[in-house]
């Protein structure tokens, strides 16, 4: 069996389907598309009510051998020499597939990573407060995302959570050394540690383009 890792993509409104197109014709199968919004953190369009822009979240399942090759054709067709225009990170997500014990295994070799993506799953309407909290903790900002069920009266599960229209998806990029910083202070101001209010987890990143070190 293939080893698989997540590609994931954050770009501009309306470029989500030619990423797709893309890396499609680079050696990927296939991928989901799904609206966002990005915060942003300049304060002047902050106060001018600009602060989030609307963006498109891109994953895509690609078998490990084919990562660098479309890794390095995303950067060099959506990334420009300007900072936040897009994100491409990937993601190990062979644990979601192994045993217990290969997880346990897979825990105590893991390599080491500069930084780490948090995703937190919230009711509709707290993705902001969930993004407030992350900033006091030392983040520079995150990406929200509304879950869709898969139909009417379904919902999609993750981690026995239910992730249907009325919930967001957070995810914020950090430095490792800041996660259990942010964690905390979210925890604290969202109060997701009651029960059904909402779940937290973190995956490692492997590989960023399209930001800055000063921009995470």
């Amino acid at each position: 069996m293939s080893h698989y890792k997540l590609i994931l993509g954050i770009v501009d409104h309306e470029l989500g389907s030619k990423v797709l197109k893309c890396a499609k014709q680079a050696g990927a199968t296939g991928g989901t598309i799904m609206l966002a919004r990005r915060n942003v953190t300049n304060r002047f369009l902050c106060l001018l009510a600009f602060d989030y822009e609307e963006k498109e979240v891109v994953l895509m399942a690609v078998e490990e051998d084919k990562v660098d090759p479309i890794m390095e054709v995303l950067n060099k067709k959506f990334i420009s020499k300007k900072s936040n225009s897009g994100i491409f990170m990937t993601i190990n997500i062979e644990q979601f597939i192994r045993t217990k014990e290969d997880k346990i295994k897979q825990a105590k070799e893991r390599v080491s990573s500069m930084y780490s993506a948090i995703f937190t799953i919230v009711n509709r309407g707290m993705g902001e407060d969930v993004i407030d909290a992350a900033k006091k903790g030392g983040a520079r900002g995150g990406t929200i995302f509304n879950g869709r069920g898969s139909g009417v009266g379904e919902s999609e599960m993750i981690f026995a959570m239910p992730i249907e229209p009325e919930k967001e998806i957070v995810l914020v990029l950090t430095h490792n050394d800041l996660v259990e910083k942010i964690i905390n202070v979210i925890n604290e101001g969202v109060g997701v540690q009651q029960p059904g209010n909402g779940i937290i987890f973190t995956l490692p990143v492997e590989q960023v383009y399209g930001i800055l070190p000063e921009h995470i």
